[in-house]
C-alpha cells in the first residue's frame, strides 16, 4: 500500500500535485528519532553491513510510522486545482527569472494580491515568498560557478547583487560554503 501510495505520488510531473502522508504522533515516541539516527550512522561509517542496517532501520521507521497506537496517518492534497496552476505558473515565472522578482512584479504578471500569492508560495513549500525566489536565485549562482569562467563578482552583478556580504551569507546559507569554496570542492 505504502509502495503504490509512493510510486503514484512520484510519477506526478509538478510537486504542486502530489499528495503527502500527515503523521500526527499519538503518543510521545522516540522511535522514528532512533531510526533517523541509525540511518545517519549507517550512511556515515559505510561498512559492508551498513546497507542491512538502514534498510533495517528503514523498515522500523515505516512500521512505526503506520502503527496506529503510535501514528495517525492521512494522505493530504494542497489545494484545489486553480491554485495549484496558479503555484506552477508562480514557479515558472520565479525560475525564469532566476529568482529575480519583487511582490510587487508578480502582483502585476498575476493579478492578484501580494499577500495571496506570498500565502499560496507558503502553503505549497512552507517558505516565504523571498526564500522561494532566492532558491533559484543560488540555483542560477550555482550553475554559473560550476559552468562559466565568471568572477564571483561578475556573477553577483550578473544576479543583481550589488551587496557582497549579502550574497555571500545566502550562498553559505543554500550550500553551506562560500561561493569560492564551492567552486574549488567541484573541480578537485
Amino acid at each position: 500500500m505504502v509502495r503504490k501510495f509512493f510510486l503514484h505520488e512520484l510519477d506526478k510531473e509538478e510537486a504542486s500535485q502530489r499528495a503527502y502522508i500527515d503523521f500526527i504522533p499519538m503518543k510521545e515516541t522516540k522511535v522514528v528519532h532512533d531510526c533517523f539516527d541509525k540511518i545517519a550512522v549507517g550512511l556515515q561509517k559505510r561498512t559492508p553491513k551498513s546497507n542491512f542496517q538502514i534498510a533495517g532501520a528503514m523498515i522500523g521507521m515505516l512500521s512505526a510510522l503506520f502503527d496506529g497506537a503510535l501514528y495517525t496517518n492521512t494522505p493530504v492534497a494542497f489545494g484545489n486545482t486553480s491554485e495549484r496552476e496558479l503555484f506552477d505558473q508562480i514557479t515558472s515565472y520565479i525560475r525564469e527569472k532566476d529568482g529575480q522578482v519583487r511582490r510587487k512584479d508578480l502582483e502585476e504578471k498575476f493579478s492578484y494580491s501580494g499577500d495571496y500569492l506570498y500565502k499560496t508560495v507558503e502553503k505549497y513549500t512552507g517558505l516565504s515568498l523571498y526564500e522561494y525566489s532566492t532558491k533559484f536565485t543560488m540555483e542560477k549562482a550555482e550553475g554559473l560557478l560550476l559552468d562559466s569562467d565568471l568572477t564571483i563578482a561578475e556573477i553577483m552583478e550578473d544576479l543583481g547583487f550589488s551587496n557582497r556580504t549579502q550574497f555571500y551569507r545566502l550562498f553559505r546559507k543554500n550550500y553551506g560554503m562560500t561561493p569560492r569554496e564551492y567552486r574549488k570542492s567541484k573541480f578537485r
